[in-house]
C-alpha cells in the first residue's frame, strides 16, 4: 500500500520518503494531509483514484507509532461504512500488505485531490464527536461527493465499481430487515421495505417519509408498547419534539436501530402529523443476512398515498369522492388546491429512487435539526 503524503506530513512522522515506485496499482494508492478539526490533529485519507476518503480524528504524539495500524483500521472503517462485505474487506487488507510505504505527493493532481478532501472535511467539523477517532457514522455524508471528471459519478461509486472489478459482483451486502408498513385508511394503502439492520429510527422515519411521499413538515413517533386502554408507554421520537409524556418511556430516534427493536418486536406503530393523524402499522416480516443492495429500497407498493393537510382518513374519502366528480360544487377549489388536479402517484422506480438520493443525507440531516 502506497501513502503519498506532503513533505510537512513526513517531517511530522518523523518518515523519509521512500523513492517513487513505477509499479503501483491504483486501486492501492492512498494519500493524506493532515489539518485540525476543532482544535484536534486529524489525519485525512483519501483513495487517490476514486476519492473517497476517511479520517484519523484527535492523532497524538503517542499515537504516531501506530499510523500503519490505524491508516489499516481506518480503511476497514470507510469499507464497513459503504456495506463492503466482510470478506472483500479482509481480501482487499490482504492484498495493501501489512507494509505502508510513505512517499512524497508524485504528482500535482494527487496533491490536489488531497486539498479538496481536507477542505470537504472541514465542512463537517461542526458534526464531529470529540472522541470518535474515525467518524464511521459521518463518512457517508462526507463521501457524497460528486467526481466529475468520472461522468458525474459519486466517490463511494467510483470505488465500489473497483473494487468490483477486482473481487467480483457481490462485493457490496449487509443485514437487513424486511418491514410491511401500513396506512390505516378505508382502502388498502401498504408499502414493503428493506432497510438495513443497523439503520436508527430517525433514518427509519425518512425511509417512510419518502415511501409514502410525505414532507415531513409535522410531528411524528413511534410506539413500541401500550397499555391495557390502548395508551402508549414505550414511544421513540426525536429528541428535539418536546410535549406531555409523563409516564411513558421515551427513547431518542438516533440511539436505538431498526434491528435492536424488532430483534423482540414483531410490531409497532407509527403516527406522523397529530393533527391529522395519519397511523401506520409497521410488521416485522423477516431478517434478511445477505442483502446485496446497498440502500433502503421498497420493494412492493399498494395503494395512493394521501397528500398532506388533507383532513385525516375522512378528509381523504372526502377528497377522493370530490375529485371523482367533476360535478360537485368543491371539484374546482381541490383541483386548485391540487395544482395538478388530480392526487399525487407514485411507482417503485420512483420511490426507490428517492431513497437512493437521500440515503446518505439522512444522518447529516438529524444533526442539523438537533443544533437549531
Amino acid at each position: 500500500m502506497i501513502l503519498q503524503c506532503t513533505k510537512k506530513l513526513l517531517d511530522y512522522f518523523g518518515i523519509r520518503a521512500e523513492k517513487p515506485a513505477e509499479d503501483i496499482e491504483p486501486l492501492f494508492e492512498w494519500g493524506a494531509n493532515l489539518i485540525l478539526i476543532n482544535r484536534r490533529k486529524t489525519l485525512v485519507v483519501t483513495h487517490l483514484a476514486s476519492q473517497s476518503l476517511f479520517v484519523i480524528h484527535g492523532i497524538t504524539a503517542k499515537q504516531l507509532p501506530r499510523i500503519p495500524a490505524l491508516i489499516r483500521d481506518g480503511i476497514r472503517a470507510l469499507l464497513e461504512s459503504e456495506h463492503v462485505r466482510s470478506d472483500v474487506i479482509r481480501k482487499y487488507l490482504a492484498d495493501c500488505g501489512d507494509t505502508v510505504r510513505f512517499m512524497a505527493n508524485r504528482t500535482r493532481s494527487a496533491a490536489a485531490v488531497c486539498n479538496k478532501a481536507c477542505e470537504r472535511v472541514s465542512m463537517f467539523k461542526d458534526y464531529f464527536e470529540q472522541n470518535n477517532m474515525f467518524q464511521q457514522e459521518l463518512l457517508p455524508a462526507i463521501n457524497d461527493d460528486l467526481v466529475l471528471k468520472a461522468d458525474g459519478k459519486y466517490t463511494f461509486q467510483i470505488l465500489t465499481n473497483q473494487l468490483t472489478e477486482r473481487y467480483g459482483e457481490k462485493v457490496l451486502a449487509h443485514r437487513a430487515v424486511e418491514l410491511e408498513v401500513s396506512l390505516h385508511l378505508s382502502t388498502p394503502c401498504t408499502r414493503t421495505l428493506t432497510v438495513p439492520e443497523d439503520m436508527n429510527f430517525y433514518q427509519l422515519h425518512q425511509v417512510l417519509q419518502e415511501a409514502f411521499g410525505w414532507e415531513d413538515c409535522h410531528v411524528h413517533q413511534f410506539i413500541i408498547e401500550t397499555d391495557w386502554r390502548g395508551h402508549p408507554t414505550k414511544i421513540i421520537l426525536p429528541q428535539w419534539d418536546e410535549w406531555e409524556t409523563e409516564g411513558v418511556e421515551c427513547i431518542e430516534s438516533s440511539s436505538v436501530t431498526v434491528g435492536q427493536i424488532f430483534a423482540t418486536k414483531r410490531e409497532i406503530i407509527y403516527e406522523y402529523d397529530f393533527g391529522d393523524g395519519w397511523e401506520h402499522t409497521i410488521r416485522f416480516k423477516r431478517f434478511i443476512s445477505d442483502c446485496t443492495h446497498p440502500y433502503p429500497q421498497c420493494t412492493h407498493m399498494e395503494g395512493t398515498a394521501p397528500t398532506e393537510n388533507c383532513g385525516g382518513p375522512l378528509g381523504f374519502d372526502q377528497l377522493r369522492e370530490i375529485l371523482n366528480d367533476p360535478n360537485h360544487p368543491e371539484y374546482k377549489e381541490m383541483c386548485g388546491w391540487l395544482d395538478s388536479g388530480r392526487l399525487k402517484t407514485t411507482d417503485l422506480k420512483y420511490i426507490n429512487a428517492r431513497l437512493r438520493d437521500a440515503d446518505r443525507c439522512w444522518k447529516k440531516s438529524y444533526m442539523d435539526m438537533t443544533e437549531n
